[in-house]
């Protein structure tokens, strides 16, 4: 029988904290292939393993998914501009 892992062990192993990791599934973002089973989320250590060794340029192939948006608008209270209140 195949070793399955947890979540929680599947983010130790990515550096990531396990909201993120929850994040990253149900946006599908890249996370290694899991299943449900009750209401746990298992991932089968060797598909961890592969996916590992596959994403091994991470960074250059989803860049899209952690750049800042150019085109995006400011949030928030506008800003002086050096201008004072008017």
């Amino acid at each position: 029988m195949e070793q399955v892992i947890t979540l929680e062990h599947v983010c130790a192993l990515l550096h990531i904290s396990v909201g993120t990791g929850r994040n990253r599934i149900s946006k599908g973002a890249p996370m290694p292939p899991s299943f449900r089973t009750g209401r746990r989320r298992l991932f089968l250590a060797s598909a961890v393993d592969e996916w590992i060794r596959n994403e091994a340029g991470f960074e250059s192939r989803h860049a899209p998914l952690f750049q800042a948006r150019e085109d995006a608008t400011r949030r928030g209270r506008p800003r002086q501009n050096g201008k004072g209140f008017a």
